[in-house]
């Protein structure tokens, strides 16, 4: 990386930390109250720059679904004008991507990935903590996060997001988790009346109402990758199932959550209903994507950037209809119950 360009990454690596982790969903007068917040914005209003001033540094993102090929919309504009910084973007052609560039010793200016053992070398990347200093900042990072993001080498290389401590989301009322979420047919939902989603049973009965109105189309599915873990979620199991959970205080296998069972047994009565296709249990891949492009599918169980991700492949086969996102049923849900099963899995490296 250009020297130049270091003390204008750094910030910018900050302050998209913290916009990642949720806290720029936050209230105006909220970000006002927070030390991280306060230093970003007043880095960036000390450095003001003009068009002939801003660099562009090179972007890669190590995930082959990534939807976007360039740096643009509201946040990258903001970031632009306030760090005089723009990115050129580039996404892998497949997943051994990142291990040719790093071989080559050709990795661009920053690198977003998932793989945190293998970027966090002082060999190939830099050390925050030490940039920081050099420059003059202060990272300002929460000792929990500071404690899950640190290196074997005792060095910090990244903030990863996808998770806060409790201690920092309870000063965000606005925080968006990045978790599962479920989308449904717009115009068929409004179609049925637009009835209120609060729970399961309300869930439940709108799919019953699409079997009835539409018996040509598949009710509910649910994509591969994300493992149905939204109504996982709303059944009160623990999603990520893997080794041990806990249940009331006590480590028990995961086999055993009692949240598992309601699970299993909402699939088998929406599978006899005619709710489900048995062939969803088979899916390894985008499977429920294509049955929606199809015009053949009413409600997608997915990721929180599912209206995003869905509506713009939407938009390029040339359907009539969209998706939305369903506001949070966890809340009226008796025993539905969120919870972050990672220390964080992403983050910004700078090579």
């Amino acid at each position: 990386m250009k020297r130049k360009g270091w003390k204008k990454t750094v910030a910018v690596l900050l302050a998209m930390g913290i916009l990642l982790s949720g806290c720029a969903n936050a209230a105006k007068e909220e970000e006002e109250g927070n030390p991280a917040s306060v230093a970003v914005e007043s880095m960036a209003e000390e450095e003001g720059y003009a068009e002939d001033d801003i660099i562009t540094l090179k972007l890669f993102c190590d995930e082959i679904w990534w939807p976007y090929d360039e740096w643009s919309g509201r946040i990258p504009d903001i970031v632009t004008e306030k760090f005089g910084i723009r990115f050129e973007v580039t996404v892998p052609s497949d997943v051994n991507q990142l291990n040719m560039m790093i071989a080559s010793g050709d990795l661009g200016d920053l690198v977003c990935s998932g793989k945190f053992t293998r970027l966090s070398d002082s060999n190939i990347c830099y050390n925050l903590d030490e940039l920081a200093e050099q420059y003059d900042m202060d990272l300002n990072i929460h000792s929990v996060m500071r404690f899950v993001n640190t290196a074997d080498d005792g060095n910090l290389y990244t903030q990863m997001v996808g998770y806060s401590p409790d201690s920092v989301l309870k000063d965000w009322d606005k925080v968006v988790y990045e978790q599962v979420g479920m989308v449904i047919r717009s115009d068929i939902y409004e179609e049925l009346g637009s009835p209120a989603l609060n729970n399961l049973d309300d869930f439940t009965a709108l799919l019953g109402m699409v079997k009835e109105n539409y018996p040509d189309m598949v009710p509910f599915a649910y994509n591969y990758s994300f493992t149905n873990d939204y109504i996982k979620i709303l059944c009160g199991a623990t999603p990520n199932e893997d080794g041990f959970i806990d249940v009331d205080g006590q480590a028990v296998p995961f086999i055993l959550d009692p949240g598992f069972e309601k699970y299993y047994e909402v699939m088998n009565d929406w599978y006899l209903k005619g709710y489900m296709t048995d062939e969803n249990f088979a899916w390894s891949g985008t499977e429920d994507e294509e049955l929606l492009i199809s015009g053949k599918l009413f409600a997608d169980s997915y990721y929180s950037n599912a209206e995003d991700v869905l509506n713009g492949r939407l938009e390029q086969a040339g359907a009539d209809f969209r998706v939305q996102m369903l506001i949070d049923m966890t809340t009226g849900q008796e025993g539905a119950h969120w919870t972050q099963g990672t220390a964080g899995w992403r983050g910004l490296f700078i090579p």
